[in-house]
């Protein structure tokens, strides 16, 4: 980006700000396009799909992971969010660990479960 203006227009919620692309793109001179702007890149972090997180009894926000045929209960801090990914801060949570994404909503701890996809 080489130019960001500081108005957006409050019907549409679009803004113009000028861009530096390569010729091979094929835009024109004020053309409107789609655009994305990452602001922060983060790794090595944990990341669930967002169906997974819910929020318990309490009101914490938890994810359910699957050992053996039993959904255990873990508290997670929620991180930032990427499409239907969301960041997630675990002392338990390791990377490959499963989690139940589909019908956490309502489980309790130590809830026999089954894996159907893995």
């Amino acid at each position: 980006m080489t130019l960001i203006e500081d108005r957006v227009d409050p019907k549409t919620d679009m803004g113009p700000v000028d861009i530096s692309v390569p010729a091979e793109a094929r835009l024109r001179p004020g053309q409107f396009v789609r655009v994305r702007i990452i602001t922060e890149e983060r790794r090595d972090c944990l990341t669930v799909p967002s169906r997974s997180i819910v929020k318990n009894q309490s009101g914490e926000w938890v994810i359910y992971l699957v050992s053996g045929k039993q959904a255990i209960q873990q508290p997670v801090k929620v991180g930032f969010r990427e499409g239907d990914m969301v960041q997630v801060h675990s002392l338990i949570l390791q990377p490959g660990d499963k989690v139940v994404t589909t019908g956490a909503y309502g489980l309790s701890e130590k809830t026999r479960i089954s894996v159907i996809n893995e």
